[in-house]
């Protein structure tokens, strides 16, 4: 953060080095300094910023969010300065607005998309983590779904292998553990049919049932937890 910090600063002071050689007749010395100086800014930023395109090190994902968070104050900041540079010294400065605004994008850009890329990183780890635990239990026929949406139509089509039992996330992308077994007690065909959720929302507790749920196990799950629940094979 510190660097990205000192990048915008340096860039900025390195254009004005550069504005400033068209004000001294074009002096040879100021706009070396300041195309050097934004190069080298620009270069600093981009190695910070941008993941894995020359560093193997990644801001974390907060630090995007912050980020952001800092040109947007940055804007406001230096709108508060424009408004009171009376004597016009500031200029128009069209490229620091460009510079805070294109840095609240890609902040918030990579925010998102790393964000979202973590959330479903760790349902894919939750999901390969739970497999193992029940195979370590007994021969079980495993099945697993992305969301609740793709376990709802699992579910359905079955056919002449019914499902004894559904272990659900509470937290899931497109329909989540309420509305699946909310789907699953208003279906005839799988009223029956035993749904415990797991998640690790301890809130949860003491409304599992009232939502429809069978049980519910809390993370990190072990193999104690899951046993009782299964079948015996």
């Amino acid at each position: 953060m510190t660097t990205i910090g000192a990048s915008v600063a340096y860039g900025y002071v390195s254009w004005c080095a550069l504005v400033a050689s068209h004000q001294h007749g074009g002096s040879r010395l100021y706009a070396a300094t300041g195309i050097a100086g934004v190069l080298a800014a620009v270069a600093f930023a981009v190695y910070c910023l941008v993941p894995h395109l020359v560093s193997v090190v990644t801001f974390a994902t907060d630090s995007y969010l912050i980020l952001a968070v800092w040109g947007i104050l940055g804007s406001l900041v230096f709108r508060h300065l424009l408004v009171h540079d009376k004597t016009g010294r500031l200029g128009k400065s069209t490229v620091v607005w460009l510079a805070l605004l294109l840095l609240v994008f890609f902040a918030s850009h990579m925010w998102v998309r790393l964000a979202t890329y973590h959330i479903a990183d760790d349902a894919k780890m939750n999901l390969m983590v739970l497999k193992a635990l029940l195979k370590r239990l007994g021969n079980y026929d495993i099945a697993m779904a992305a969301d609740g949406n793709e376990a709802l139509e699992m579910l359905r089509h079955a056919g002449d292998r019914p499902f004894s039992l559904v272990l659900t996330d509470y937290w899931m992308p497109n329909l989540d553990g309420g509305g699946l077994v909310g789907a699953i007690r208003s279906d005839p065909h799988l009223i029956s049919l035993p749904v415990h959720v797991v998640t690790a929302d301890v809130e949860l507790q003491a409304e599992y049932v009232a939502k429809g749920f069978d049980s519910l196990i809390l993370k990190p799950v072990t193999p104690d937890a899951l046993r009782p629940l299964l079948p015996k094979t």
